[in-house]
């Protein structure tokens, strides 16, 4: 018999489905248990500069159910079982603050982090046509194993070279690498990863990028609370969207920000 078992003990936990939807190979569904001491201890430790891949690490910690590939994974998934772990330790209330768009004045509403909707996956691969190169491009939802992969290769590169990865650099080349398919006026064209690398850089224009990145929102996973609420001061209706970003781990449970809903 455990010490748990013999003292009586049974921390609480919650199984969620997570947004990757088991699409790439991990599980669908997980349970969470909150932060105990030895996760404090960790997380006392991070920082803004290792806090992605620690947090990754603390998320395989608080599954119980089954060890957890990180690799499978998307960075919508951490991002909801570190979320769900907080809510589980500390509390699922967090107050949120809003800037009504009509006067401006800022405005405190209080959200049950439990209500936050949870976006599954449907797909792995989609496909946006771009309004001014006329392109059809595929791409594929890049996982933290692929994005890792291409880190891992453009730092051996650069160390090479005596350079540092530049970070907008190392997001262009990881767009390159989801683009699975290019087609010009129905006709397939191959082309290789650097000239991928090249299309995006020199060829496609704002409205093309604009267009992409909206087709992009679409398939985004990432747990978001949407919510009404009338101005304190002008008694205007404001529409936001409380998103959960990396940020959200380090300011804790405290008052986070919303943005207009027009602005997703």
């Amino acid at each position: 018999m455990s010490v748990a078992e013999r003292l009586g003990l049974k921390i609480g936990s919650r199984n969620i489905k997570l947004p990757s939807n088991g699409i790439f190979g991990g599980p669908q569904e997980v349970t969470v248990r909150p932060f105990v001491t030895i996760d404090e201890k960790f997380i006392a430790g991070i920082d803004e500069y290792t806090g992605e891949k620690s947090i990754q690490n603390l998320a395989k910690n608080v599954v119980t159910n089954a060890p957890l590939n990180i690799d499978d994974l998307l960075d919508a998934d951490i991002l909801f079982i570190t979320m769900i772990a907080k809510c589980l330790t500390y509390s699922d209330i967090v107050q949120t603050q809003y800037l009504c768009g009509q006067c401006g004045t800022a405005n405190d509403k209080t959200v049950n982090l439990f209500d936050f909707e949870t976006k599954l996956l449907q797909d792995r691969s989609f496909t946006t046509i771009l309004p001014k190169s006329g392109l059809e491009i595929t791409y594929e939802i890049l996982t933290i194993g692929k994005k890792n992969k291409i880190e891992t290769e453009m730092n051996q590169k650069y160390q090479l070279m005596n350079k540092t990865v530049d970070l907008s650099e190392l997001e262009v080349r990881q767009l390159a690498s989801a683009i699975t398919g290019i087609k010009k006026d129905g006709e397939e064209v191959e082309v290789t990863l650097d000239e991928k690398f090249e299309v995006i850089n020199t060829l496609l224009t704002k409205a093309d990028m604009e267009k992409w990145a909206d087709d992009m929102m679409e398939q985004d996973v990432n747990p978001v609370f949407d919510y009404e609420d009338i101005c304190s001061n002008c008694g205007t209706l404001n529409k936001n969207r409380l998103a959960m970003t990396i940020d959200f781990f380090f300011t804790g449970i405290s008052k986070v920000q919303s943005l207009p809903l027009e602005d997703f």
